[in-house]
């Protein structure tokens, strides 16, 4: 690996999928606001029970929608894991 690969692997994410984790983590967007937003975080970096729990009354999300982005959330970091 040159010192240019190596710089850059270092300064940023190769990996797509922390890529996107690190974008919504550190972003300052509010990802609660807009529920298809709320939904995508819900995917890749999955929220507490709480907020889960105002986020379903707030969109008036099922409990199998609310068991469906858990699912996927796990299906997400299983993802991750397999680099």
């Amino acid at each position: 690996m040159n010192n240019e690969n190596q710089l850059n692997s270092h300064r940023y994410p190769t990996d797509p999928l922390e890529s996107l984790r690190k974008t919504i983590v550190f972003g300052a967007k509010d990802w609660s606001e807009d529920k298809r937003d709320a939904w995508i975080y819900g995917i890749v970096v999955g929220w507490n029970d709480e907020s889960l729990s105002e986020l379903s009354i707030k969109y008036r999300w099922s409990e199998e929608h609310v068991q469906r982005l858990k699912q996927l959330n796990q299906a997400f970091k299983r993802l991750q894991q397999k680099k």
